[in-house]
């Protein structure tokens, strides 16, 4: 599942560069033992996914694929 799960992950994230929503040079991070995707967080609702997380400054949010048990 663990591999499954960072495929659609990818995906995801290259989708959203594709369309401009964030950077190329983005990668998805460990959060909470979960990988996730950072976001600003205007942008939030425009990538698939759950927001799992946010940072202590609030420039930045976490989403996280929907069903990868941080839901």
């Amino acid at each position: 599942m663990e591999g499954s799960v960072s495929r659609t992950l990818y995906g995801i994230l290259r989708s959203a560069q594709d369309e401009g929503l964030i950077e190329k040079d983005v990668t998805p991070t460990l959060r909470e033992g979960r990988l996730v995707i950072p976001v600003a967080p205007g942008l939030k609702r425009k990538i698939s996914g759950i927001v799992h997380d946010e940072s202590a400054t609030g420039r930045t949010v976490y989403r996280a694929n929907r069903g990868c048990g941080s839901e």
